[in-house]
């Protein structure tokens, strides 16, 4: 641990240097989100049979533009998940919390690159048991304008801390302080700017 806590921290200094180098090289003349709010949000459903779970996802999110470049928001979510345990059938709840705020470092015409810090909570409750869960981290992220107020939202990756955390990557490990930046882990969805 002690070996990668450099590594982590050079990485996190060189995405806050590539941030500020980034955004002396950004027009926002094309931005207009002056106090404007935005809603959103991913949601899922699986079925996987050769484990016998069922999997259903709702994470809604909503935001306030403060300018061009700094935006505040919520991601609240709701996850059921049916599973057998021993042979039993097995509801599992999911609920969580995580207010956020993003800075957007570049925008190129319809194209914008953002990074979202936020802290969220999580709980989860069964007949087996229930724990709570929380995160620190930083989530990169890009939008791409399609029409007049509705954007294509893309999240894609984790650097922080989680302890038995849940919320929108469940393929995410839930314990540990790390970076993943997978594939597995994009989400995308769509954003409405009123």
């Amino acid at each position: 641990m002690k070996k990668l806590f450099p590594l982590f921290a050079g990485l996190l200094l060189a995405l806050f240097w590539s941030c500020g180098s980034l955004q002396a090289q950004t027009t926002t003349d094309e931005h207009d989100h002056h106090a404007s709010w935005f809603v959103g949000g991913v949601a899922g459903f699986w079925i996987d049979s050769d484990a016998g779970k069922t999997s259903l996802e709702f994470h809604p999110e909503l935001g306030y533009f403060l300018n061009d470049t700094w935006a505040v928001g919520l991601i609240a979510g709701y996850g059921l998940e049916s599973h057998e345990v021993a042979g039993e059938k097995v509801l599992q709840h999911e609920v969580s919390l995580s207010p956020f705020v993003r800075y957007y470092y570049l925008h190129r015409g319809p194209f914008n690159l953002y990074v979202d810090g936020n802290v969220g909570y999580s709980y989860e409750t069964s007949k087996v048991g229930s724990h709570q869960g929380f995160e620190v981290g930083l989530r990169p992220g890009a939008c791409l304008d399609l029409a007049e107020g509705l954007c294509l939202c893309m999240r894609l990756g984790f650097l922080g801390y989680r302890k038995s955390f849940h919320g929108e990557e469940t393929n995410l490990p839930s314990n540990g302080f790390g970076l993943s930046f997978t594939p597995e882990h994009l989400m995308i969805g769509l954003e409405l700017e009123f």
